[in-house]
């Protein structure tokens, strides 16, 4: 069932996208958000070849930018002068490191969103095994030009928290990984 739900969903996703091009709508910036890159067939991944073709595609219309780039554009700080893309990863799955060079070579610098307790991730709210990317992972991106957010602690189901709850999933995420980044 979930497989006819994915391929479903891509066609689907590829319809819209057609209907935008037979009627010349173009979205001046356009943010791409990944999960994992993996044949694994979980709802959000997409294969490495998959990927790059996508990201080959979107590279003849759209030059990339990063979120920072987003975000002073959104604050009147900077003009995007021609469409763009900003290009994101959630969760901190250590496969993106499968496109880490690929993505180097078209200059994009991507955000990916981390969890900062990886030791104590809420598998059932993932919904998968895969591996995370570590400290020295982590590290590696931003040298590299990655910029990094803090996704949560341990990806648990924010709307069954309460109020300290939440403060030690999302407010001391953040304050974790910079500490442990800095």
């Amino acid at each position: 069932m979930k497989n006819i739900i994915i391929t479903i969903r891509k066609y689907v996703y590829y319809t819209l996208f057609l209907i935008d091009n037979i009627l010349g709508i173009k979205n001046e910036l356009v943010i791409l958000t990944y999960h994992g890159i993996s044949k694994n067939k979980n709802f959000f991944n997409v294969t490495e070849a998959d990927f790059k073709s996508q990201i080959k595609q979107i590279l003849q219309k759209y030059k990339p930018i990063n979120l920072k780039d987003l975000s002073n554009f959104l604050l009147g700080k900077e003009k995007i002068k021609e469409p763009s893309f900003v290009l994101t990863f959630d969760d901190g799955y250590k496969d993106v490191l499968k496109v880490k060079s690929f993505l180097e070579s078209f200059e994009i610098r991507p955000t990916i969103f981390v969890l900062s307790d990886t030791k104590k991730v809420r598998r059932d709210e993932l919904k998968n095994n895969s591996k995370l990317l570590t400290m020295k992972d982590i590290k590696i991106l931003i040298e590299s030009g990655w910029e990094i957010g803090s996704h949560s602690a341990t990806h648990k189901l924010l709307t069954n928290l309460k109020k300290s709850g939440l403060e030690e999933e999302v407010v001391d995420s953040r304050k974790t990984l910079e500490k442990s980044l800095s």
